[in-house]
């Protein structure tokens, strides 16, 4: 009987964490990048008077720094909250409720860097691509082709799984962490460096800030152009958005349901025989958890881009996971445990500096591009110029 109710407890407990997760928390980090990403958008591009496009040169220039600057604040941000940890841990909760404020501010300034860092690579990416992507066809209009972004999008996918990084694609509704965790401002490195201001461990925090962080974010990229081109090519339009929506929460409802068949299996796999059984395993379970995420994200964007101009929120970053290194069948369950922090935050367990820095953290990310049209509509825009 208690076993029973023990399980009848999980469900509600699932189900509750994810309505509050895919319903309420999700639509607000994806509304705060809609107008983070927007707010770049045009406060940083200077727009051609003529056409109102962003001349390739100076789009190459502003991008090129923008992506140099946001890798650095983020990587002196993870380090800050390596330092915030310490003072906290040496504290105890006191001091953790003193600094509240200042554990707030450390949020916001690590989202708008996390913000501006994918912004810059996909304009980039956008650039890049208007020039090998459009092409013309006999009707003489242009249709964008595939093969070139397939192609990226495989190269980055081999990236993150060759590094077991793939776990760092998954974003909301299937990966949060409330603010009030102790483990929020945890930031997780590829190497797993001992947690303290080291050489070795700021270059750990450099490598996944510049190389983890960047590759996830052309991934969400390459997979999101390819929604675009394949899934609903046409102008977004009321029922194209609310097929995304659709698929994927209907995706994640699914990957939320067999983790926990996923679970036993991955946790009997956990030794060094079947690593490689259990890296291929867990890949698998997180490659249709994020089909799920981007579609959801990919479908409140096109939403919001079709009611709203400007919109306000707020939302948080994460640091690196390692595939294949989480125990106890870990590595398939999926980080949306809203309501259990709340059952859990007075139980009386304490952070250590051994074992109390290691979660599963936090991720926000994906977000709309900067449109592509602007530079195929200035390029076009030059090139009959010139004829004339």
């Amino acid at each position: 009987m208690a076993k029973q109710n023990n399980c009848v407890s999980k469900i509600a407990l699932l189900i509750a964490n994810f309505a509050v997760s895919s319903c309420v928390i999700t639509p607000l980090v994806v509304c705060l990048w809609y107008s983070t990403w927007n707010i770049i958008d045009k406060s940083i591009l200077p727009q051609d008077p003529a056409n109102g496009t962003v001349p390739h040169d100076v789009l190459v220039k502003i991008t090129s720094i923008t992506i140099s600057a946001t890798t650095i604040c983020t990587w002196l941000l993870n380090l800050a909250s390596v330092a915030f940890n310490t003072v906290t841990i040496k504290a105890g909760q006191t001091c953790h409720d003193h600094w509240v404020l200042v554990k707030r501010l450390y949020l916001i300034l690590a989202c708008m860097a996390c913000t501006s860092q994918w912004w810059s690579i996909w304009s980039l990416l956008d650039m890049v691509f208007a020039h090998m992507e459009w092409v013309t066809v006999q009707n003489k209009k242009t249709t964008p082709s595939l093969l070139p972004t397939l192609l990226f999008t495989i190269a980055c996918l081999f990236v993150v799984m060759v590094l077991k990084v793939l776990r760092n694609i998954l974003w909301a509704p299937l990966m949060l962490l409330t603010d009030d965790d102790p483990h929020a401002l945890v930031c997780e490195t590829r190497f797993q460096t001992q947690k303290k201001l080291t050489l070795k461990h700021a270059l750990d925090h450099l490598f996944s800030s510049a190389v983890v962080l960047n590759t996830v974010s052309c991934v969400w990229w390459g997979v999101w152009k390819l929604l675009d081109m394949m899934l609903f090519p046409d102008k977004p339009t009321i029922d194209t958005i609310l097929a995304s929506i659709i698929i994927g929460y209907i995706t994640c409802v699914l990957v939320c349901i067999f983790q926990y068949v996923y679970e036993p299996i991955s946790k009997s796999l956990h030794n060094r025989r079947h690593l490689a059984v259990k890296v291929l395993l867990e890949d698998v379970f997180v490659l249709v958890a994020f089909f799920g995420c981007i579609n959801v994200w990919r479908g409140l964007w096109l939403m919001f881009d079709y009611f709203l101009s400007e919109v306000f929120a707020s939302g948080t970053i994460r640091g690196c996971q390692v595939d294949g290194e989480i125990e106890s069948g870990e590595g398939v369950l999926l980080a949306i445990n809203v309501f259990g922090n709340f059952c859990t935050r007075n139980s009386g367990n304490e952070l250590t500096e051994k074992d109390g820095l290691r979660h599963d953290t936090t991720k926000i990310t994906g977000s709309r591009h900067w449109s592509i049209e602007h530079t195929v509509d200035y390029e076009q825009s030059r090139r009959q110029t010139n004829e004339c």
